[in-house]
């Protein structure tokens, strides 16, 4: 599966660099899940992972783990493993990225959408979906849990069918978790703009662009100290953004 490709590329990438990786800690938070992972010469990145808290049971993280056991978390079939491996490749990531490479900012802010375009949210975040709908853009959400769907927002179910129609695809990084991202990949190959968003999308730009992204938009966390104790408090997207750095990656077409 891709997400099982992904992260075995992400470790052989930090092998080839000579990263010395550890993993210093992780933790899991009723909406994320970090870890951080140093790279020798005291450099530590975090990542994270989105948690779907509805469909995890009496699971618990593994009392020990190391950066190479991301292949093996991510292939699990506990949603919280899948989320550990994530946050690890996604930490890993981190430590890789050259921001001065990328743009900073908002997704929206480089996007160039037509007011023509029919667009798909997959993964349901208010703020993204009122800003496309006040632009006057016509846009359709599909969110797995139930406990954030409205009157106006699909069952995920129906992405194979919805995104038929869609020329914009916006999918957020929890795809990565749940499994999803092979669909989102193959039905949304028509889609002029796909786009992986979110805190969760922090994996290596480029090999999501191979997937098929045309563009990537995620977080580069600054102050891994705070957000780690921010998230360990319960916190969210709004309270880690006060510790880290939106960018944005473009396709890069030969």
């Amino acid at each position: 599966m891709l997400l099982d490709e992904l992260v075995r590329e992400v470790l052989k990438r930090a092998d080839e660099v000579g990263l010395e990786l550890e993993l210093k800690d992780y933790c899991v938070g009723i909406r994320y899940c970090y870890a951080i992972v140093s790279g020798g010469r005291e450099r530590a990145a975090m990542g994270v992972a989105y948690v779907p808290v509805w469909e995890i049971g009496h699971e618990v993280l593994p009392e020990r783990a190391e950066p190479w056991d991301a292949p093996e978390l991510v292939a699990s079939t506990s949603l919280l493993e899948k989320a550990l491996g994530v946050a690890i490749a996604n930490a890993i990531s981190q430590l890789l990225i050259d921001l001065s490479k990328l743009a900073h900012g908002d997704i929206l802010d480089h996007l160039r959408l037509r007011g023509s375009d029919h667009v798909v949210l997959v993964g349901y975040i208010r703020p993204l979906y009122e800003a496309l709908r006040k632009a006057g853009l016509q846009v359709m959400v599909l969110e797995r849990s139930p406990a954030l769907r409205g009157p106006d927002v699909l069952p995920d179910t129906m992405l194979p069918r919805v995104l038929r129609r869609a020329t914009v695809c916006l999918a957020t990084g929890s795809c990565l978790v749940n499994d999803t991202v092979d669909l989102i990949a193959q039905y949304a190959r028509a889609c002029r703009i796909r786009a992986l968003i979110g805190p969760t999308a922090q994996m290596l730009p480029e090999l999501l662009h191979a997937i098929g992204f045309t563009h990537v938009a995620s977080l580069h966390v600054s102050d891994v100290r705070a957000a780690a104790n921010v998230l360990r408090r319960g916190g969210g997207t709004r309270e880690l953004l006060r510790y880290a750095i939106k960018y944005v990656s473009f396709e890069r077409r030969s």
